[in-house]
C-alpha cells in the first residue's frame, strides 16, 4: 500500500542540489549531447547537470505530468512537454544522458489485472532505457 503523502505529491520528490553537485562532478561531456529527464519536475536537476558546459552543445529535454511544475521546468530546460510520459512518442537511442528519478510506488490495478500491480520505478526503468543511445549514461535515483 502506498503512503498517502506520496499520492498527494503524485510521487514527486525533488533530487537535492547537493546530490546534483555530486552527480555533475562524476559526469564529463565529450561532444554535443541531448539530455532527457522523463519525470523532470521543475527541471532543477537537469538544469544543474547541463548548465555551464561551454565547449559542447548540450540540449535538455523534459516531460512532466504536473502543469505548474512543467511551466517552471520550461523556464530552465530547452524543451519541456506537459504530459504523462506514457502518452509520449519518443525516438529510441537518441539521448546521451538519461536522468531518472521516477515515482516509487505501485502502478494502479486495472480491470482484468487480477489484483496484480507492478512497481512504478521498475516500469519507468524499462520504458526509459530504450531512449538512451549506445554508450550513453543513465543516472538512476
Amino acid at each position: 500500500m502506498s503512503h498517502i503523502g506520496n499520492k498527494i505529491r503524485a510521487g514527486y520528490f525533488r533530487t537535492p542540489d547537493l546530490q546534483g553537485e555530486y552527480i555533475k562532478s562524476l559526469l564529463s561531456f565529450t561532444g554535443d549531447v541531448a539530455c532527457f529527464d522523463p519525470t523532470c519536475g521543475e527541471g532543477m536537476i537537469l538544469e544543474q547537470l547541463t548548465k555551464g558546459i561551454e565547449e559542447y552543445q548540450v540540449k535538455s529535454f523534459g516531460v512532466e505530468l504536473d502543469k505548474r511544475r512543467a511551466a517552471e521546468a520550461a523556464d530552465r530546460l530547452d524543451k519541456v512537454i506537459q504530459s504523462p510520459i506514457e502518452s509520449m512518442v519518443i525516438s529510441h537511442n537518441v539521448f546521451g544522458l538519461l536522468f531518472l528519478n521516477p515515482p516509487y510506488d505501485h502502478t494502479m490495478i486495472g480491470m482484468g489485472d487480477e489484483e496484480r500491480s507492478d512497481r512504478k520505478e521498475y516500469t519507468e526503468l524499462i520504458r526509459n532505457t530504450r531512449y538512451l543511445k549506445p554508450n550513453g549514461v543513465m543516472v538512476y535515483i
